[in-house]
């Protein structure tokens, strides 16, 4: 399909997928469409399944990272992390030294 980049949040593109039986196309229309993107070169496709694809504002990327829970993660954790030792005898010892807290912080 000839993708287009989408400059602002504000636009969107409806895209429809063209194997959905309830597509009522010719293969030339349908490589018509999949070439131009344009949805009045596939003929009918009334009930066929669609996605709307769409640029994130920024407030709205951040909206979805904090949904999927990129800001869930307990800094201490991941420091603590990266600073524990790789052989696991050393390992499984540091791990015991640690405070309660910083053995929450690394299980989140």
């Amino acid at each position: 399909m000839a993708l287009h980049f989408l400059t602002s949040s504000e636009m969107s593109i409806d895209v429809v997928v063209t194997c959905d039986s309830a597509v009522e196309a010719t293969e030339e229309q349908k490589a018509a469409y999949l070439d131009s993107g344009k949805l009045e070169d596939l003929g009918s496709h009334e009930g066929a399944t669609m996605f709307r694809l769409k640029a994130l504002s920024p407030s709205e990327r951040e909206e979805c990272e904090v949904r999927a829970g990129a800001y869930t993660r307990s800094e201490l954790g991941r420091l603590l992390w990266v600073q524990a030792p790789v052989d696991p005898t050393e390992r499984a010892r540091w791990h015991h030294a640690l405070t309660e807290d910083e053995r929450e912080a690394m299980a989140s």
